[in-house]
């Protein structure tokens, strides 16, 4: 019963997940398009639950992926199908496109800063990893793309040392926690394929 329950809950996030990527686009465009108009792009530093990482002017969380080369974006190469608009990974993860040179805030090493040619205009990069926003983070310092395999490589939100941030947040460990003490303080089994359901739906 306990199993059931919990695949149920997970096919509902994963059904309500898609739709919030869905509608999440627009806004997140919207601010992304703000910043890269403004003429005043900065890097800054947020204190998330992960560290301090990089996000852009707005306060939205910035990202590298691991396929991607030195100075060079695998994402753009991934193009859409004509049934599915999101298998294009600039839709999901769109580029941070500047029409300046982007500016370091405190913390932020302005030697790792720079821009790359890309077909849509310059593309910024830090420590040579090109960034990117995340469609679901519709707020600033929103850092659900962390740790996300779409498009085949895992995502991670960036140091001020530009590196990926791997390591799980103190937030996900607690939850982690939480979960398993409600369970076994119900007295409920916890049999091995529903811990693993468990561990699947705390993220």
């Amino acid at each position: 019963m306990l199993c059931m329950q919990l695949r149920r809950i997970l096919l509902t996030a994963a059904a309500v997940a898609v739709l919030a990527v869905s509608s999440a686009a627009a806004a997140v465009t919207a601010r992304h398009k703000h910043a890269s108009a403004s003429g005043d792009w900065t890097v800054s530093l947020r204190e998330t639950a992960y560290g301090k990482i990089l996000v852009n002017s707005q306060g939205d969380t910035l990202y590298l992926w691991a396929a991607d080369k030195p100075d060079e974006s695998e994402c753009e190469f991934i193009t859409a199908t004509p049934s599915d608009p999101l298998s294009n990974c600039l839709a999901v993860w769109p580029f941070v496109l500047v029409s300046n040179a982007p500016t370091a805030g405190p913390g932020v090493n302005a030697r790792l800063l720079g821009t790359i040619d890309v077909p849509q205009g310059d593309e910024v990069t830090y420590n040579a990893h090109p960034l990117y926003t995340y469609i679901s983070d519709t707020k600033p310092g929103e850092t659900t793309g962390e740790g996300s395999p779409s498009f085949g490589s895992p995502w991670w939100v960036v140091s001020a040392a530009g590196n990926a941030i791997t390591r799980k947040s103190k937030a996900t460990t607690e939850k982690k926690k939480k979960n398993n003490q409600a369970l076994i303080g119900a007295g409920l089994p916890l049999d091995l394929p529903c811990l693993a359901l468990l561990g699947t739906a705390s993220g």
